[in-house]
């Protein structure tokens, strides 16, 4: 399935059919057509469960029929119900094929939540336009339907824009205001209750009394957390949650995480051989996967807000650690260095003003008074190459002067910039401190299709063994997926 913009439509093209929904107008959109086109490749494939949601669409959707309104055409989607229910199997909290395998039927109460459920999935793929876009906001898409037509559709696209159900309702209300009244809002986050950069969406659908709202996740957010749910019910709204929310665990697992533990997501990401190995006995590693798994890597630096790596890793590759797509944002670099033994000559360092590099070390006042003054002046020297300079305690998990995962993360909480998120693209030894910290939440794993052997390959992971497999860390919500010769394993750690 592929999403592009043709004209004053998005066009979406699955296998059987292609769905047209006109584009909001410009005031609202708040983004041009070229940068919208190029916000449809950056979100591709870079969600299993949206990847599992397109798939589901593709086998399901049978037509299109649309309704003439003036100038206006509004697309319905023609589902096979049964279609629906057997690729809707591995959606494990599918309401629709649970109450179907219960009765065994196909009756009027499943054909609506069939629906509902139709056109959730479809809410949250629009949702991924604003990939990497929204900072600290979640992703959020939203669909109008009157009479199971599409009326109108938004996204939260850019950090500080409209959200994406307020989206939806202004552009139907500026192009067939007149439906509104009789529409159904499907929303995949819970309508914010409160003032931020924008004001409450909970107030907006109270006003423009819409007859119903469905929606997906409640937002952990303490400003909300159910409170925006609670509006729209004392409105006499008609209100249905908990729509396919395990998309939502998916789509916003960095917003999510931010929220209910308080801290930026880390997530682990490391290219490995079929045998195991990151690189050769020699070092070397490029190329271990695929242009498309290649490309899927930029995805993920388009997706977090900081991206770190060891001091290893920074001299021996000299990589630029930045988004080469287009429209594609690019992460805050990290380095991690305990002797600081980095050559001026690094892209990182030589760039640091662009790139706006970080290197982190550990604080003098903690090292040998025999290193304390030599380590000073390279610290001096590296701020004056423009980078900043994050001085830690040592980690407890090294008897090298090694910084403290812990505590780079606390600093960085309390910046001027607190990532959200941070991408670890290694090397082992970094993702060895991770997993000894407690701190890895997630990881991306691309499995080349290549052999390497030998005896000093490294691992993707180094550090203290676990010696009993009962103690061994585990992926949970684990998938995997197939780009050409790679296989894509990604999931959440422990």
């Amino acid at each position: 399935m592929r999403i592009e913009v043709k004209g004053k439509n998005l066009k979406l093209n699955f296998k059987k059919t292609t769905i047209l929904l006109p584009l909001p107008c410009p005031e609202l959109l708040e983004i041009s057509k070229e940068e919208l086109n190029h916000r449809c490749n950056l979100r591709e494939n870079l969600f299993p469960t949206i990847s599992m949601a397109e798939q589901i669409l593709d086998q399901c959707l049978v037509d299109v029929e649309y309704l003439n309104l003036g100038t206006y055409r509004l697309p319905k989607m023609i589902i096979d119900y049964k279609s629906y229910l057997v690729a809707a199997e591995v959606l494990e909290d599918s309401i629709a094929v649970r109450k179907y395998n219960e009765s065994r039927l196909i009756d009027s109460q499943i054909i609506i939540t069939i629906r509902h459920e139709v056109h959730m999935l479809l809410a949250y793929i629009l949702s991924t336009l604003g990939v990497g876009h929204t900072k600290s906001n979640p992703l959020v898409g939203a669909i109008i339907t009157y009479e199971d037509h599409i009326a109108s559709w938004g996204a939260h696209l850019n950090y500080g824009s409209l959200h994406g159900e307020a989206m939806a309702i202004k552009n139907c209300d500026h192009k067939l205001g007149h439906l509104l009244k009789s529409s159904k809002l499907y929303v995949t986050l819970e309508p914010c209750c409160h003032q931020g950069k924008q004001p409450p969406c909970s107030k907006l659908i109270i006003e423009k009394k819409l007859t119903s709202v469905i929606i997906s996740l409640i937002d952990p957010n303490k400003k909300v957390a159910g409170k925006g749910m609670r509006l729209l019910k004392e409105a006499k709204i008609q209100v249905t949650d908990n729509v396919l929310g395990s998309l939502g665990k998916d789509v916003n697992r960095i917003f999510l995480h931010n929220h209910e533990k308080n801290r930026s997501f880390i997530a682990m990401k490391y290219a490995m051989t079929l045998d195991g190995r990151i690189a050769t006995d020699s070092g070397h590693s490029k190329w271990i996967s695929g242009d498309l798994a290649l490309r899927h890597t930029h995805r993920l630096r388009n997706l977090y807000s900081h991206i770190l790596i060891g001091a290893g890793t920074a001299s021996m590759d000299n990589p630029k650690l930045n988004c080469r797509l287009e429209s594609g944002l690019s992460p805050v670099p990290i380095i991690c260095s305990g002797s600081l033994n980095l050559s001026e000559e690094l892209y990182l360092i030589r760039n640091s003003k662009v790139s706006h590099t970080h290197i982190a070390t550990v604080a003098p006042e903690y090292l040998p008074r025999s290193m304390k003054a030599p380590h000073e002046k390279k610290i001096l020297n590296l701020r004056a190459n423009g980078c900043t300079m994050i001085l830690c305690k040592p980690s407890k998990h090294s008897d090298k002067f090694i910084p403290s995962l812990a505590d780079l993360l606390y600093k960085l909480s309390i910046s001027d910039y607190p990532p959200t998120s941070i991408l670890v693209e290694g090397g082992s030894h970094i993702h060895g401190m991770l997993v000894c910290e407690g701190l890895a939440d997630y990881c991306h794993i691309h499995i080349g299709s290549k052999l390497v052997s030998g005896l000093t390959a490294k691992l993707p992971v180094s550090g203290p063994p676990i010696l009993d497999m009962g103690t061994a860390l585990t992926l949970s919500s684990m998938t995997s997926r197939t780009m050409e010769t790679d296989i894509i394993v990604e999931g959440h750690i422990g």
